[in-house]
């Protein structure tokens, strides 16, 4: 029975300026593009015969020529791996694209029309498409030819029914008898899926560009064979990015609030959590001394970008709520009387009932509680 081992990866848009990170945006051009280059090495260093680019290699259709010259010296240093790239949107095979230039030996590009490659030293027919430009309607997939060979494609699309970047059905999908498809454009790995059994899979980025592509990013890398696909996802990414919601309640000061923050990064980003990138949005009622641009300068200083989202609720003068001759004053009373003597573990368990029972006593009447 036929078998072949495979990387396959998709958008890393390479060049992708990263505004959001102001100075640091050059730099992370550079990081991603050495993540490319380990997927590269793990090519070499695993003798894998193919590796799959699913599309959006480059983030748009005409790098600039030091970014083109070097992944594609990369591509061609591979000694024992062929390599299959479907364009995508941002990178279309178009006029003056690297894919219309000379390939190097043992790498091929698909054109806009679907289209076939046997190679002569493996047990493979290899299909794939092209965007040519930024959008692509074609519905239409190619047939595996069953004739012992294992069947696959590489592609970038839209898996849903409606769509301008070549949208696809499960249907359609296992329409095609592939042994495997190698899908681009959707960010976050699918793990392998099947339709109709055909296997299938977008292996999503190699390094996420923002805070919508949150957590670990990599390739997927296996065997297939047929009517198996054993593959499994290998993170590769230099940097992850963080989406984090961090309740400040009860934080009187900058340093606290640093405090509960970085623990908030560190549970997420583990022991090196330093090395990546963290959107917080800060919850809860601020502490009326708290100076967000020093907290999210000094927090710059500890991990490699902070920024800082505020949806602080206003902070309360306490003084002024148990002044109030209302159910609320009293309340505020009764509970700072509690306080009063009280252990640090009391205290912050009478806190959090100051703040429910606030809450409860707002116009709403509602208690808000998040878990977090």
């Amino acid at each position: 029975m036929p078998e072949i081992e495979l990387v396959h990866c998709a958008d890393g848009h390479l060049g992708a300026l990263s505004a959001y990170l102001g100075e640091r945006g050059a730099q992370r051009q550079t990081e991603v593009l050495r993540t490319f280059e380990r997927v590269l090495d793990l090519c070499r260093t695993r003798e894998v015969p193919l590796l799959l680019i699913a599309g959006d290699l480059f983030d748009r259709a005409l790098p600039d020529a030091a970014l083109r010259r070097a992944v594609m010296e990369g591509l061609g240093s591979l000694p024992k791996t062929r390599v299959f790239l479907a364009a995508g949107n941002h990178d279309p095979a178009c006029t003056g694209s690297p894919y219309r230039e000379a390939l190097p030996e043992r790498v091929h590009c698909f054109g806009r029309r679907f289209s076939c490659v046997e190679p002569d030293d493996l047990p493979v027919r290899v299909w794939g498409a092209s965007f040519s430009g930024a959008y692509c309607d074609e519905t239409e997939l190619p047939k595996a030819i069953p004739d012992g060979r294992l069947n696959l494609l590489v592609l970038h699309g839209d898996l849903t029914a409606s769509s301008r970047y070549r949208p696809i059905t499960p249907a359609a999908l296992a329409a095609t008898g592939m042994d495997y498809v190698a899908l681009g454009h959707v960010h976050s790995c699918s793990g392998v899926q099947t339709a109709g059994g055909v296997p299938y899979a977008y292996s999503g980025c190699f390094e996420g560009q923002g805070f919508d592509e949150a957590g670990e990013k990599g390739v997927l890398i296996g065997k297939i064979s047929p009517g198996r696909a054993d593959l499994s996802f290998l993170p590769m990414a230099d940097r992850m990015h963080f989406d984090l919601s961090v309740d400040l309640e009860g934080a009187a000061s900058n340093e606290a609030a640093e405090a509960t923050i970085k623990a908030a990064m560190q549970r997420a980003g583990g022991a090196e959590f330093a090395r990546h990138l963290y959107r917080l949005t800060l919850r809860g009622r601020a502490a009326a001394e708290l100076r967000l641009d020093l907290l999210e300068s000094k927090l710059n200083d500890a991990a490699y970008f902070v920024r800082l989202h505020d949806e602080l609720a206003p902070p309360l003068d306490l003084e002024a709520a148990a002044a109030e001759p209302s159910l609320r004053g009293m309340f505020v009373r009764k509970m700072r009387e509690k306080m009063t003597g009280a252990t640090r573990d009391e205290e912050e368990t009478l806190r959090l009932a100051l703040r429910l029972g606030l809450e409860a006593l707002e116009p709403d009447g509602e208690v808000a509680y998040r878990a977090d």
